[in-house]
């Protein structure tokens, strides 16, 4: 049987042959969003009291969970679906993804920062209520803003989304310094900030689609559709931010929140290397998914060469630099914290370029229609770090990159053989172009075992 015909790629050349301006959108857009989050995370680093900084680690890994719901239960069914459309015809998902999203955005930020809020200690509720608040907001309106920008590199118009994570970026600078010089109370300060930029961000976004309304709609979402294929992605997704949660919970409770506080500024360190990987799994992601669908392990396999080459390049030097405290690396005098626990740094590092290195099979699968089997997989390798966290009794900030270490492995080893398993199964049929991931009638018949 001949190999399937690749999707044509959209008119401005996105898509699997996306070249290296696309790319370099790619990882721009990813990096500034990432980088307006690593800004509110270094201002907390840098001014709040180790116990302060525990509870804003704590209400950041409750915000990160919360987003992850709407995400992977609605928004990701959504742009699987919108595969069937072309180039930018997709923006027309918008009038129907953001009005069902809404409300699966607000009600998992509620609960999940409300969980945080009772998990807290050493530190004043007076402290940590404008936390509270101020991440519920936007833990509701992160996930809108990460869709717009996603439907954008979808659509073909990747350095739109570029300008979108970079106006949050400078908004959310912005508001740091103007919510820092009036004296607002600390704990306004960081989600505040982050709230106001994808707020005004988003809006920015949704102006520049305003084109949409020019292509004729070619996808009707269905709630009940998007659900049964969002329920297996939620729980494949939801797993890996619920074990970095309830690690984050056992962290505080057993060894304190000051103790959190430390593994949240070396987590800070190792933020540089989750902007990289984001940014290159905005472009790498969808060519893994094509992939996937299309049996073609060749592909997938020179994709995830390149990924694991560029941040194994930039990685493995970052970790020289920023690893310990000495004189050339400037993150010991702008988190000290990070350094104070002897080599916390380097292992927060180290697990993070681990778990990167871990992402590309997730893609293949997905493209293949296999999420069922893939939350069973993740949920696995996920229950790995919860697992190592309750060493913090012993271990105490140890226990954050080690868990990170713990599921990184079990993830590699889990998720490899799977995805030699789906190469080797039937090809689904030749000549069909993007599949709708989820529904009955479009999921490629060698989907194979879930």
């Amino acid at each position: 049987m001949s190999r399937p015909r690749d999707p044509a790629p959209p008119a401005d050349g996105d898509g699997p042959r996306a070249g290296a301006p696309v790319r370099a959108a790619g990882i721009l857009d990813a990096g500034c969003a990432s980088l307006a989050t690593f800004s509110v995370g270094l201002y907390a680093t840098h001014y709040f009291a180790p116990e302060l900084l525990g509870a804003y680690a704590l209400f950041f890994t409750a915000f990160v969970l919360a987003t992850t719901v709407p995400t992977q239960l609605l928004f990701m069914p959504a742009e699987l679906r919108g595969l069937a459309a072309a180039g930018r015809a997709r923006l027309r998902l918008l009038e129907q993804s953001l009005v069902l999203g809404l409300l699966p955005a607000l009600l998992p930020a509620v609960a999940c920062e409300l969980v945080a809020l009772a998990g807290t200690r050493d530190v004043t509720r007076g402290e940590v209520l404008p936390l509270t608040v101020t991440s519920i907001l936007a833990a509701t309106a992160s996930p809108l803003q990460d869709h717009l920008r996603r439907l954008l590199h979808m659509a073909g118009v990747s350095w739109r989304a570029a300008i979108v994570s970079v106006t949050q970026l400078v908004v959310a600078l912005l508001v740091l310094a103007v919510l820092h010089l009036a004296g607002a109370a600390p704990g306004w300060i960081p989600f505040g900030a982050l709230l106001v930029a994808n707020l005004a961000s988003g809006s920015f976004a949704l102006a520049m689609t305003r084109e949409r309304r020019r292509h004729a709609v070619v996808v009707r979402l269905d709630l009940r559709d998007l659900l049964r294929t969002g329920r297996w992605l939620l729980s494949g997704g939801l797993t890996p931010q619920g074990a970095v949660f309830v690690s984050g919970l056992l962290i505080t409770q057993l060894a304190g929140a000051a103790a959190m506080g430390f593994v949240e500024a070396a987590r800070q360190v190792s933020a540089p290397l989750q902007v990289l990987a984001t940014g290159l799994s905005a472009t790498a992601a969808p060519q893994l998914m094509d992939a996937g669908r299309a049996r073609d392990a060749r592909a997938g396999s020179r994709v995830t060469r390149h990924y694991a080459l560029v941040m194994l390049a930039l990685g493995l030097p970052y970790l020289a630099l920023a690893g310990a405290d000495w004189p050339l690396n400037p993150l010991g005098a702008i988190i000290p914290a990070a350094y104070q626990v002897g080599g916390l740094a380097a292992l927060s590092v180290v697990g993070a370029l681990a778990f990167a290195l871990t992402a590309p099979p997730r893609y293949e699968l997905l493209g293949a229609g296999w999420e069922r089997r893939l939350m069973v997989l993740e949920s696995s390798a996920s229950g790995c770090q919860a697992v190592v966290s309750l060493s913090a009794v012993a271990a105490g900030p140890y226990a954050g990159p080690l868990g990170v270490l713990a599921q990184s492995l079990a993830r590699w080893l889990l998720l490899q053989p799977a995805r030699a398993h789906m190469y080797a199964r039937r090809r689904p049929p030749r000549g069909g172009g993007p599949v709708s991931l989820g529904s009955r009638a479009g999921r490629p018949p060698a989907a194979g075992p879930r």
